[in-house]
Order: structure tokens, then C-alpha cells, then sequence
């Protein structure tokens, strides 16, 4: 037997817009959206704007889908160990990581290896630490035209290329 849950997840993986059809009851349950969070991180997106702030239910989210740390509230996007959760899932999540974590090379590191594009969302310094760098030129997941800027322009100058 199906939960509410379970048929909700596959009429979302089939068409990602019945979200924005779920009713306000389901949307304002802290249950129901810590159990969907697990599955599907995008929920914060459509939720009720109160589980933003709500430690356990951003942390779900970002282990489902690291981009739902973009729905979070501020103080959770400097929260250490959600925004390595969210950048383990999804190295670009680190974009939407506060000004600190961004800057943190713990989080910094795991988002580069995940995906190597994530370290043009990482400040200078980081961009010029030679195992960043090499971690993200050599990440297995570059899908565009940015590898090669991070190639070229800071591989070469920090790796001596």
C-alpha cells in the first residue's frame, strides 16, 4: 500500500509541477515535509515558509537535493553541517552558502570534488589553493565551458602549468 507520501514522489518525478498543486493542509503539516524532505529537498521551495528556519527539515532537504539550500533562512545557510550536506549532494549548491561557508575550506573542498564548476563560487582564495584547484579540474562531474576557465585560468597559474 501507497502512502500520501509515496504517490506524491512519483507524480512529482513524472511531472516536477504537481508541487505547486499540493494544498496548504499537507504544505503546513511539519510531518508530512519532514518525511517529503527526505525524498525530495525541492518541498521547501512550496512549503510553508516557517520549515525554512527548521534545522531538521533543511537538513533532509539538502540530503536529498543540495539546491534546496537555497530555500533556507540565512542563519541555516552558515550552518556548517548543512551546507556540507547540501554541497556532498550538489557542489553548485555552494552558491547559495553564506559569505563564511563559502570561505570554508571544508565546505569548499567537498563541493569541488563533487562537481569542479563549484569553485567559481568559492572567493579567491580559495581559487588559488593548489589542491582546490586540482581537485576541481580533475572532479569527475564538468559539464561546461567553466572547466576550461578554471583550467586555464587557475590551473595553470596555481598548479605552474
Amino acid at each position: 500500500m501507497y502512502s500520501i507520501v509515496d504517490m506524491v514522489i512519483k507524480a512529482v518525478q513524472e511531472n516536477p509541477t504537481v508541487l505547486t498543486l499540493l494544498g496548504p493542509a499537507l504544505m503546513s503539516d511539519r510531518a508530512y515535509v519532514l518525511e517529503f524532505a527526505h525524498r525530495c529537498g525541492a518541498i521547501l521551495d512550496v512549503a510553508d515558509h516557517k520549515f525554512r528556519s527548521d534545522r531538521e527539515i533543511v537538513l533532509a532537504a539538502c540530503q536529498s537535493i543540495g539546491l534546496a539550500l537555497q530555500w533556507a533562512c540565512s542563519e541555516l545557510k552558515d550552518d556548517e553541517e548543512i551546507v556540507l550536506a547540501a554541497v556532498s549532494s550538489m557542489g553548485p549548491a555552494l552558491q547559495y552558502a553564506s559569505e563564511r561557508m563559502r570561505g570554508n575550506r571544508r565546505v569548499v573542498k567537498a563541493a569541488v570534488s563533487n562537481f569542479g564548476d563549484s569553485l567559481l563560487f568559492a572567493p579567491e582564495e580559495c581559487r588559488n589553493d593548489r589542491e582546490l584547484v586540482r581537485l576541481a579540474v580533475e572532479a569527475p562531474k564538468v559539464l561546461d565551458v567553466h572547466s576550461i576557465t578554471i583550467t586555464v585560468q587557475y590551473g595553470a597559474e596555481v598548479m605552474g602549468s
